[in-house]
């Protein structure tokens, strides 16, 4: 007679690489949480349960991974997660087990693209940076500019009010000589 445990119980689904639509090569490893609900499916329906559970995990996240771009893969664990229990919970649950959790651990994309998503992001900054250095020398060029103006018309308004007190002390000047 077969043993079971009812507990409920973790495989380590061991690391592999997987293709993404974009053909994008990830290394991808995960866990998955079960727990045995009808011990005659678990000890009749399959030889390997733990096996077999592994062999599920593996296949599935190659398609629900290779269904999607790299992007999405590094940015959307937790619907890869929910697509994967579903899937997964539905397969086993003939061998009288229930999935109650699936989690991908690591979704690691190899390092030349790494660094190249590193570079990206740095010319990105760079990029702003000049931008906002630009916009700033604009700027200052253009107050420069409004303040050398004023102080043309402001000089201009002085030489115009000097001229016109000339002009009125002149004829003060006349009118004294008239009388």
């Amino acid at each position: 007679s077969t043993k079971l445990n009812m507990m409920e119980t973790i495989i380590d689904i061991p690391a592999q690489n997987v293709i993404t639509q974009d053909n994008a090569m990830v290394h991808v490893d995960g866990v998955v949480f079960y727990q045995i609900v009808n011990a005659a499916q678990a000890a009749y329906q399959i030889r390997n349960l733990e096996t077999g559970i592994e062999n599920l995990a593996i296949t599935n996240i190659r398609n629900v991974i290779g269904s999607m771009v790299l992007d999405e893969a590094l940015s959307k664990r937790d619907v890869i997660n929910a697509q994967l229990l579903q899937v997964i919970d539905d397969a086993a649950h003939p061998w009288g087990v229930k999935v109650l959790r699936v989690e991908i651990k690591d979704i690691a994309p190899p390092q030349d693209l790494v660094d190249a998503m590193a570079r990206q992001m740095k010319a990105e900054r760079d990029k702003r940076a000049t931008i906002l250095e630009a916009q700033a020398y604009r700027q200052a060029e253009i107050l420069q500019a409004e303040g050398e103006k004023q102080a043309v018309i402001l000089e201009a308004e002085a030489r115009k009010q000097a001229a016109f007190r000339d002009a009125e002390a002149r004829e003060r000047f006349a009118q004294a000589e008239a009388k």
